[in-house]
C-alpha cells in the first residue's frame, strides 16, 4: 500500500507533479500554481500525495472543504469537494489512485465529514465519472455546466444547488476578456499567462480584466475558475497561442457586423 503524505506548505514545491520536470507547453505556468497553490492551502485546496522512490509525487489527490470549493455550487456545510486526481502514467497500476482515495477518506472520517462531492466529466482522462462512479459516487445534479457526484460518509445525502453564470460586462470594449482565478491548474493558468500577451496587442479592442478567485465571485457570479471571452466561456484545457490569437480575433470581427 503506497503512503499517502498530507500536503504542507513546504510541500507547496511539489505541487502539480502531472507538470513538474515535463516537457509541455503548460510548463510555463508550474511556479504561478505552487504559488496559488501555497496562498490558499488550507482554505481553497488542500492536499494528498503519494511520493515515489524517487521523493518527486507519483499522484496527487487535491481537495477542500465544501464552504470553500471554488466551483459553481451551493453545497452542504461539513462535506469535502475532491478538485483534481492525477496518476503518473509510470506508475499506474500500482493501486495509488485507491490509496489516495482511502488516505482521503480517512483524513475526512477523522474530521466528522458528512461525505465527498466532486465534478466529474465525460472526459476519460481527467475526473472521468465512471472512474468516481467506481468508488461509490452517486450523482446528484446535473447540468450544462457539470456532473456533480456524492459520495456518503457519515450522512447518506447532502443537499447540492448549482449557481447559474451572470458575469456582467465591465466596459464597452469590442472585445472584452474576463478572467476568475484560472491559477489552480497550471494549463489555464498558462492559458493566462499567454492572454495578457495576446490582448495586449490589440490595443484598445481587446480589454482583459482580472479578478482572483473566491467564494465571493462564486456566489455573485456563479464562477470562481473560468476564462470568458465577450461573456462567453473559452479556454477550457490546452490552448496554444495561436488559438488564443485566433479566438480575440474572430471575437473582433465578430463585434464588426
Amino acid at each position: 500500500m503506497s503512503e499517502c503524505r498530507c500536503v504542507t506548505v513546504e510541500d507547496a514545491s511539489l505541487a502539480y507533479p502531472c507538470v513538474a520536470g515535463k516537457t509541455v507547453p503548460w510548463s510555463n505556468a508550474l511556479q504561478p500554481s505552487r504559488d496559488w497553490f501555497a496562498r490558499n492551502l488550507g482554505g481553497s485546496v488542500e492536499g494528498l500525495h503519494v511520493l515515489g522512490d524517487d521523493g518527486v509525487p507519483a499522484g496527487h489527490l487535491y481537495w477542500c472543504g465544501s464552504e470553500h470549493a471554488l466551483l459553481p455550487y451551493h453545497l452542504e456545510p461539513g462535506t469535502a469537494t475532491v478538485l483534481c486526481e492525477w496518476v503518473d502514467h509510470r506508475h499506474r497500476g500500482r493501486g495509488i489512485a485507491r490509496d489516495m482515495h482511502a488516505g482521503l477518506i480517512d483524513t475526512l472520517e477523522a474530521k466528522r465529514c458528512k461525505g465527498i462531492f466532486v465534478e466529474a466529466t465525460d472526459e476519460v482522462e481527467y475526473m472521468h465519472r465512471r472512474h468516481f462512479e467506481k468508488r461509490g459516487f452517486r450523482p446528484v445534479l446535473e447540468w450544462a455546466r457539470g456532473c456533480l457526484m456524492y459520495l456518503p460518509l457519515s450522512q447518506a445525502q447532502a443537499w447540492a444547488q448549482a449557481i447559474p453564470l451572470s458575469l456582467p460586462c465591465f466596459s464597452d470594449a469590442p472585445v472584452e476578456v474576463v478572467v476568475v482565478g484560472s491559477l489552480f491548474c497550471p494549463v489555464s493558468a498558462s492559458t493566462l499567462l499567454t492572454l495578457r500577451e495576446v490582448a495586449a496587442s490589440f490595443g484598445g479592442k481587446v480589454r482583459l480584466f482580472e479578478f482572483p478567485a473566491s467564494r465571493q465571485a462564486v456566489d455573485s457570479w456563479g464562477v470562481g475558475h473560468g476564462i470568458f471571452v465577450n461573456g462567453t466561456e473559452r479556454f477550457i484545457g490546452p490552448v496554444s497561442r495561436a488559438a488564443v490569437l485566433k479566438t480575440l480575433e474572430d471575437a473582433a470581427r465578430e463585434q464588426q457586423r
